[in-house]
């Protein structure tokens, strides 16, 4: 069985002719914005009344997995293979701004170009945002593997299989 971190990875290989990796810091705002479209997502199940542009299918499963998608793909480059465990959090809220908090703090320190305090807070951002991820039941390992799949299917070239 393959870890999130090598699944990503192997991902990352099968599609590098079409799916261009951006750099460490571009990969951590990627998943900032991915974690916050998780939130809009959610947003839009809770709040159905609102005006908003409902144009396609707003899945905060399929946000949040993208959203580690793009941190691990920043782990790849840093060699940080995320082994940290997720801790057990209830509160989806409270996990969701703990992940924000610390996916901004990866870029904080991706920005400053401090290799070893950015490995760290990656660890902890993966490890915040897999609590989130248990905080909806939702298996890790299988969150990862359909988010690479889907990409895989839009992207792959064949190569490196």
């Amino acid at each position: 069985m393959t870890t999130p971190y090598e699944r990503v990875q192997l991902s990352r290989q099968r599609t590098a002719g079409v799916f261009p990796l951006p750099s460490v810091l571009d990969c951590i705002r990627y998943a900032i914005t991915e974690l916050a479209e998780y939130d809009d997502a959610l947003l839009r199940q809770e709040r159905t009344g609102d005006k908003r542009n409902n144009d396609k299918t707003h899945d905060p499963r399929s946000e949040l997995g993208q959203a580690l998608y793009m941190l691990l793909s920043a782990a790849v480059q840093l060699k940080c293979d995320c082994d940290v465990s997720p801790g057990d959090v209830t509160n989806k809220f409270a996990a969701y701004v703990a992940s924000m908090r610390c996916l901004v703090s990866c870029a904080y320190y991706g920005d400053a170009r401090q290799a070893g305090a950015l490995m760290w807070h990656v660890d902890d951002a993966f490890a915040v945002l897999c609590s989130l991820v248990h905080a909806h039941g939702w298996p890790i390992d299988a969150l990862i593997d359909d988010t690479c799949a889907r990409f895989e299917t839009k992207h792959y070239t064949g190569e490196a299989q």
